[in-house]
């Protein structure tokens, strides 16, 4: 959602959404006159006022009702189980013809002698990735991984067999039992929300509480996106992600003279292309935006990364590599 003001374009945070209609024996009815209905919503956005504004369903616009501060749930204190540091196992095919020594071993898995990042993480899980099991000397293995872009990564690792995995997962068992119980907590907490927004309507229809992003550094230009390959730009989806201010807002992507951004802050652009492809602009890829001044107009050149989306969660894999 957006907002105008003064010929500035702002990006809404929401507080919340939500449409209420009713009806008897599948006829609509209304509220009754000089009565009202109470809604409560909980929101994990847990600043304290924010606007509340009703939709006009005819002309799809917001009219402003009223200003309100948010109850703040009570949240008991929790201690956090201290759970054990787990080795990174990688669930990755290796060819281990050229070690007779690992013939008769049982393999799930491979484990990782050194912590990986999530970036590295996120490089092995690209199916364009060449990944190779090495042996230079009396150390142990080496797995060695080659992305499409010709970037190499190497760590050493050892065998993680079947019988090592029962033997883990007797061993935690105890710790994540007595866990579960603080992490259901968690979870039920963090569906409640952690403030309560409470408003009195007289009419069904659709609502929201929003407050203006307003950043203290916004950059507005006038961008145009180059994408990698030809694509149809009315079948792509464009993002801007900026983790420092937890915010994802979508632009245009044929071009959008109302992109803004907080030089300050680490961003990176994802364009969601036909049959899942992904194209991205790095932080680092802000470089040229981060020296123009209000107005001026930016290209930013979308890179292929060499990935499709499965999931939801492979786009947090890869913007943590791309931030």
């Amino acid at each position: 959602m957006k907002y105008d003001s003064a010929g500035v374009q702002h990006d809404l945070v929401s507080g919340g959404m939500f449409t209420i209609h009713a009806s008897q024996k599948g006829k609509p009815v209304e509220i009754a006159p000089k009565k009202k209905v109470e809604v409560n919503i909980a929101s994990i956005q847990d600043t304290p006022c924010y606007n509340f504004y009703e939709m006009d369903e005819q002309s799809g616009t917001w009219t402003y009702e009223t200003t309100k501060e948010g109850t703040p749930i009570e949240q008991e204190e929790k201690t956090e189980a201290v759970v054990p540091s787990q080795p990174d196992i990688l669930d990755v095919t290796l060819n281990t013809k050229a070690f007779p020594e690992l013939a008769k071993l049982d393999i799930v898995g491979w484990e990782a002698k050194r912590s990986l990042s999530d970036g590295e993480k996120a490089v092995l899980k690209r199916g364009s990735t060449r990944i190779r099991l090495t042996k230079t000397d009396s150390l142990g293995l080496t797995l060695e991984a080659k992305t499409a872009a010709d970037q190499t990564l190497s760590f050493p690792v050892e065998p993680y067999t079947l019988d090592q995995a029962m033997k883990d997962s007797k061993d935690n068992k105890k710790v994540l039992d007595q866990s579960l119980a603080e992490v259901e907590a968690y979870a039920k907490e963090l569906a409640a929300g952690r403030v309560i927004r409470s408003i009195a309507i007289d009419n069904f229809g659709t609502y929201n509480w929003d407050i203006v992003n307003k950043r203290e550094n916004s950059r507005r230009l006038m961008a145009k996106f180059k994408y990698p390959e030809k694509v149809n730009t009315n079948l792509v989806s464009l993002y801007l992600l900026s983790p420092d201010e937890n915010a994802i807002v979508r632009y245009n992507p044929e071009g959008d003279d109302k992109f803004s951004f907080d030089p300050k802050l680490k961003n990176c652009i994802i364009a969601i292309l036909p049959g899942n492809k992904v194209a991205s602009v790095s932080n680092q890829g802000f470089s040229k935006a981060r020296t123009l001044k209000n107005g001026q107009a930016c290209e930013f050149v979308l890179k292929d990364s060499g990935i499709k989306l499965k999931s939801a969660q492979d786009i947090m894999n890869y913007m943590n590599e791309l931030i």
